[in-house]
């Protein structure tokens, strides 16, 4: 499950990197042998952050400091930018930095009090994430798209429930399309006569000016009650990713990590995990396996980065810590996943 973040938005952009392209359409041997080499090197030190930021210091975000911290959410298709979330003396913001580390710049949200985890357009023009915004019943959730240029943005949704018990509908999980269209989860709780009540769970597609273009899965699920039957289908797609070729969405539903097939508004696991704490996934581009981070325990927080194929036939863990942040980004060369550690560095991991 995300955590929610508090911020203020900025935008830019500078820092290239050499582009390598998967031109095959599934896992091949070359790949797979590539994938079990990996090199894992420090990108940006937590100092240099800092500095970026204006700052004299950030301290450590581990068990034992609840302190401040960052995590990467995404990556420019044109790899000249990341959008990350730095959460800094219990105050929150959405900025973009180049992966080198030498250029960092705040978004604008204005008036919004919270954030969910930003997606870069195709383009590379708009960031879409899920604003908070307070009133006198609790905190709405809506989609809301920042133009990167005109460093403005629009709300998409027209939520008006507020997240508490009963009343509240969740947007969380959402992802764009090759062709720039977006998708997003909408989960809705609603009373029933049982103590517990129930969930609604909505995949829906919309263009870039929020209008509808079509629900693609609705499942109802009912807490402990036999007067009342729940949809077999499963809609509930918590930290989706949509694959680069707009066929597939990954999403993690614990302890599992399955696939939905858009043709089909079918799903199919991939992976089964031991414990029930949570995974985020993202697509490599060729669209032919994912990266994933999996928090493997509630309380020593143990944290693994693997790559799997989408069948699941290959599943390769790449790096593992007693303590993670989660939330990698992967370049759409195909060549680099980044992320942050508890220290506030930024990690790369690049192939052999």
């Amino acid at each position: 499950m995300k955590i929610l973040h508090l911020v203020v938005i900025g935008i830019i952009a500078v820092g290239v990197i050499s582009f390598w392209i998967f031109y095959e359409s599934s896992l091949q041997i070359s790949d797979k042998e590539k994938f079990s080499k990996s090199i894992v090197e420090q990108a940006v030190n937590h100092t240099q952050l800092a500095k970026l930021f204006g700052i004299d210091n950030m301290n450590s975000s581990d068990s034992t400091n609840n302190g401040d911290s960052v995590d990467l959410y995404d990556w420019s298709k044109d790899g000249k930018f990341i959008i990350a979330g730095f959460h800094i003396s219990h105050k929150n913001y959405l900025v973009s930095i180049d992966p080198s580390g030498t250029m960092l710049e705040k978004l604008n949200i204005g008036q919004l009090e919270g954030f969910y985890p930003a997606r870069i357009s195709p383009s590379g023009n708009y960031v879409l994430f899920s604003g908070v915004k307070l009133n006198a019943q609790g905190a709405v959730q809506n989609l809301y798209l920042y133009d990167m240029a005109a460093k403005t943005m629009k709300q998409l949704t027209n939520n008006t429930e507020y997240d508490s018990g009963s009343h509240s509908t969740q947007i969380q999980d959402y992802g764009w399309t090759p062709d720039g269209n977006i998708i997003y989860n909408e989960e809705n709780a609603f009373p029933v006569p049982t103590p517990n009540g129930s969930l609604s769970f909505s995949l829906w597609k919309t263009d870039m000016t929020g209008k509808k273009l079509g629900q693609l899965c609705y499942s109802i699920y009912y807490y402990e009650n036999p007067n009342f039957t729940s949809t077999t289908n499963n809609c509930s797609f918590a930290e989706m990713s949509i694959s680069p070729d707009g066929k597939e969405i990954s999403f993690a539903d614990n302890p599992n990590i399955g696939i939905f097939h858009m043709d089909t508004n079918q799903t199919t696991t991939v992976a089964n995990f031991s414990n029930d704490f949570g995974a985020t996934t993202k697509w490599i581009p060729n669209s032919s396996a994912i990266v994933y981070d999996e928090s493997t325990d509630e309380y020593a927080h143990g944290w693994k980065l693997g790559i799997m194929s989408m069948d699941g036939s290959f599943n390769k863990i790449i790096y593992s810590t007693g303590w993670g942040n989660g939330f990698p980004v992967v370049s759409s060369n195909g060549k680099y996943i980044m992320f942050a550690n508890t220290d506030n560095d930024i990690m790369r991991i690049r192939f052999g």
